[in-house]
């Protein structure tokens, strides 16, 4: 008889799932996980249950996804996992595992020599260190990410961190110099077509300037927010 997890409660699904890993055994839909197969359905399972919100699920998928990829000897199979991971225990406010995965992935990146997978890797290490209370850390890492999108022409990747960079200086009070990020980042993603992180950027640049004591820029910032 077919087990169906959708039909299940939240703890019931996990309590199924630790038993399916922790036994090596595999669900009706899923290869086993030490196989390509099993590892490529692993992870797509992982996403769509992070995409439902049931992200304790997901960690447990990705954890079965990472195990294949180690067995695999597949370095990159293993880096996009435990940056799923870490975004799904960020999520969850576990942050402490979220940075581990982030400095774990970052390694087995660095033995690659896969800079561009590095400097995404180090964006978010530098947003789970500033939700850490870490704001030296995130200011080190965020600067070093930076660096490197510009110098390899990355905008879409620079966007992203003069964003985050900008939610580092606003924690700090900096709020004109967070407006003036906010506003790089938004110019940036909007003539790239990132049309989520121009809205983002936007409102965080509005937010910033009203702040600062700036109305009649955060009001307009907010106009044309609503347009795009």
């Amino acid at each position: 008889m077919a087990l169906h997890l959708a039909r299940l409660g939240a703890f019931q699904r996990r309590i199924v799932l630790a038993c399916v890993f922790a036994v090596g055994l595999s669900l009706p839909a899923s290869a086993q996980l030490g196989t390509k197969e099993g590892f490529e359905q692993g992870v797509s399972q992982g996403a769509d249950a992070f995409a439902r919100g049931w992200l304790n699920d997901a960690i447990l998928y990705w954890t079965g996804a990472l195990d294949a990829a180690k067995k695999l000897d597949d370095p990159a199979g293993q880096v996009d996992v435990l940056a799923r991971r870490a975004e799904a225990y960020r999520t969850l406010g576990y942050l402490n595992q979220s940075l581990t995965d982030l400095k774990t992935a970052i390694g087995v990146a660095e033995s690659q020599g896969a800079e561009d997978s590095v400097a995404r890797l180090r964006s978010g290490l530098g947003t789970a260190y500033l939700l850490s209370g870490k704001p030296d850390a995130a200011r080190a890492e965020f600067e070093t990410t930076l660096a490197y999108a510009t110098s390899a022409g990355d905008q879409r990747l620079e966007a992203q961190v003069l964003n985050d960079f900008g939610n580092l200086l606003y924690e700090q009070d900096e709020y004109a110099k967070a407006a003036k990020l906010y506003g790089r980042s938004r110019a940036l993603s909007g003539a790239n077509g990132e049309a989520e992180l121009t809205w983002t950027a936007a409102i965080n640049a509005a937010r910033a300037q009203a702040a600062a004591g700036n109305t009649a820029a955060a009001e307009t910032l907010l106009r044309e927010a609503v347009v795009e």
